[in-house]
Parts: C-alpha cells; sequence; structure tokens
C-alpha cells in the first residue's frame, strides 16, 4: 500500500513537470455616448392666412422668427446637419377648394449665434453641463402664384441629425 502512495506521488509531481500554461491578454475597451435628440421648442413655421390679391405674392419668416430647435448629444462631438426643401398642398380638404395646389417651402436655417445653416454642414455640440447642445432657428420662404389655387396647404419639414 505504502509502494503504491508512493507512486501516485511521483506520477503526480511528474505529471505537474511536463505541464505547459499559456495565458494572453486582450484589451476591452466601450465609447459610451449620449445620444442624439432633436426638440421643437418655441415658434413655428406657420405662414398664417395670406389674402390672393391675383398677383403673385413672396413670403418669408425669418430663421430668428420660425421654428427653434434644440440638438442634444454628446458634449464636443462632431454632428451633421441634413434638410430639404419640401413641397406644401391644399388637397387635405377637396370639397371646399376648386382645384388642388402646391407650394414649394424654401427652408433657411440659421445656429443660434446668427450662423446661416446650410444642408451638410458640420457643427459641434457645445457643452452644457453633462450634454452637449446646438440650437438651430428655421424659417423660409413660399411663393405664391398669381393665380395659386386656395385651400389651407400643408406639408412636414424634417431636420435630420446624425454623429
Amino acid at each position: 500500500m505504502l509502494v503504491k502512495l508512493i507512486i501516485s506521488i511521483i506520477i503526480l509531481f511528474i505529471s505537474d513537470c511536463f505541464a505547459q500554461r499559456v495565458t494572453q491578454a486582450a484589451s476591452a475597451s466601450v465609447n459610451l455616448i449620449v445620444p442624439l435628440s432633436i426638440t421643437a421648442t418655441q415658434g413655428s413655421l406657420d405662414f398664417g392666412e395670406i389674402i390672393l390679391t391675383g398677383r403673385s405674392i413672396r413670403k418669408r419668416i425669418q430663421p430668428n422668427k420660425g421654428q427653434r430647435f434644440i440638438i442634444n448629444g454628446h458634449p464636443g462631438r462632431k454632428i451633421s446637419i441634413i434638410f430639404n426643401s419640401i413641397t406644401l398642398t391644399n388637397s387635405g380638404s377637396p370639397q371646399i377648394i376648386d382645384r388642388v395646389g402646391t407650394l414649394r417651402f424654401n427652408p433657411r436655417l440659421q445656429s443660434n449665434s446668427g450662423v446661416r445653416i446650410s444642408s451638410g454642414d458640420t457643427f459641434i455640440l457645445e457643452e452644457n453641463g453633462k450634454v452637449g447642445e446646438f440650437e438651430i432657428w428655421a424659417g423660409g420662404t413660399i411663393q405664391i402664384a398669381a393665380d395659386q389655387p386656395h385651400g389651407d396647404y400643408k406639408g412636414t419639414f424634417t431636420l435630420t441629425v446624425t454623429y
């Protein structure tokens, strides 16, 4: 019995002598960012009631008198701003209009500091506490033709912001 015990101990020590161990370290990382959000806070892009006079009319809303948007996200990150002209149509109430009409809304955007913004421009989100912030004011123009059909014209202006 003693011999078996001694042989077992010798085998255990010999197997430890031939065992190999290899390790490799790998780095792990993550970049946590504040998500982007856009909020329309004040103002509007409503041109109000316009009386048709039989003459061409151009109406404008200055950006600082239009719709204000606040963009929040990660402080110091670069954002890209994209927008397009849109078509307003009076087709929502065909029972009270004599014919369908369209108007082109050409937006004009500027930053809170007055810098004009073109679609595709990039800006840096300024630190405001734990988030980054950028303010945009949107206005624009519509051109009403001399023979423009009457009605309530509506459309959706879309502002897209990406990191």
